[in-house]
């Protein structure tokens, strides 16, 4: 079926969880197809659990799945049964990326299918030890290879499904 799937990984995210959820779920409204997202916490041990649930009460299109254990590519699978549309998008709930990058994916699926948008636009919610060493890995990296990339960890990813058997890999 065409229109947008979301899959947005959560830990931990009860200080951004209802307002980023809130902007974006405006955001993929305003693209006027059918879309649905899911909001799966992986390991969360605040509040996450509770506001996801509070959401998804109130949001139809609003999914949300808690696992006790952490793990995006564990939190992928528990939901890829479930995805009904043939545009996915894998979105970091702290928006670190220009929320016009869903309109860009969408366009370019018709085209493409794996679309990556960089995390580079906006505030990072990470320690800053992790931003340290991220820092020095994309340095050390620009060094070694000569070229100067701004992101090596894409904020946001997107791809088409038509036809693969998502049903098989969650079996």
């Amino acid at each position: 079926e065409s229109g947008i799937s979301l899959f947005v990984p959560l830990l931990d995210e009860e200080e951004i969880l209802g307002a980023n959820a809130e902007r974006l779920l405006a955001a993929v409204r305003a693209l006027d197809r059918p879309y649905e997202i899911h909001l799966v916490s992986n390991g969360s041990s605040d509040r996450t659990e509770s506001i996801g649930r509070d959401l998804a009460s109130r949001h139809a299109e609003i999914h949300f799945t808690h696992l006790p254990q952490r793990g995006i590519g564990r939190a992928l699978r528990a939901v890829l049964g479930e995805i009904r549309y043939d545009r996915v998008l894998i979105i970091d709930i702290d928006l670190t990326i220009d929320l016009g990058f869903l309109a860009e994916a969408d366009r370019a699926l018709d085209t493409y299918a794996v679309v990556l948008g960089s995390k580079r636009a906006g505030y990072e919610k990470r320690p800053w030890l992790r931003r340290a060493g991220s820092s020095f890995y994309h340095f050390a990296a620009e060094r070694l290879t000569g070229m100067a990339f701004q992101d090596y960890s894409p904020g946001a990813k997107g791809f088409r499904n038509r036809g693969l058997p998502f049903a098989d890999l969650v079996g």
